[in-house]
Parts: structure tokens; C-alpha cells; sequence
């Protein structure tokens, strides 16, 4: 999965990184954190091979929408961002 590409993108409160622009330095704090964000969203988000790229990110960004909808503890653990976001922990 290529996350560099996608508009919006979920990630922990916690992780200082930006999943646009360093994703392995993301994943690896995700993964150590055992937070496993990238398994979540694709357990969630609805989507075939045959869907065009803009389709697919619809997808994950509704499966990202899901998440912080449901989990009654998404806000507490989790933050959806853009590329834009600000990424420094205070």
C-alpha cells in the first residue's frame, strides 16, 4: 500500500511522523506502538483492484470515517490527517 498518495490517512496521536512524507519512519512507530493502523483501515475500507485510484481513496477515507465513528475510543488513540497536518508532538 502506497500511503503517500492518499489525500487523508489515520494515524495515532502519538506518532510524530507524517505517513505523506516519511511513512517508514510512520510504520515502524506504528508497528512498534502495535497500533497496526495500515491492517485496520484495510479490515475496514471496501474496495476491489478493479476501482480506479480516486475510488480506492474514497474507500480508505470512509473506512477512516468508520473508525473514528465507532470505536469508542478512536479519539483517544487516533487522529485523521491530510498531508498537511502538523506532525510535532508538544
Amino acid at each position: 500500500m502506497n500511503d503517500e498518495s492518499k489525500t487523508v490517512w489515520l494515524t495515532s496521536i502519538d506518532n510524530p511522523f507524517n505517513p505523506f512524507t516519511r511513512f517508514d519512519d510512520w510504520f515502524r512507530f506504528d508497528s512498534f506502538k502495535q497500533y497496526n493502523i495500515c491492517n485496520y483501515i484495510a479490515r475496514i475500507a471496501i474496495y476491489s483492484e478493479n476501482m480506479s485510484e480516486n475510488e480506492k481513496d474514497k474507500a480508505i477515507e470512509n473506512a477512516i470515517d468508520q473508525i473514528m465513528k465507532l470505536n469508542p475510543y478512536a479519539k483517544e488513540i487516533y487522529r485523521k490527517v491530510t498531508p498537511s497536518s502538523h506532525f510535532e508532538i508538544s
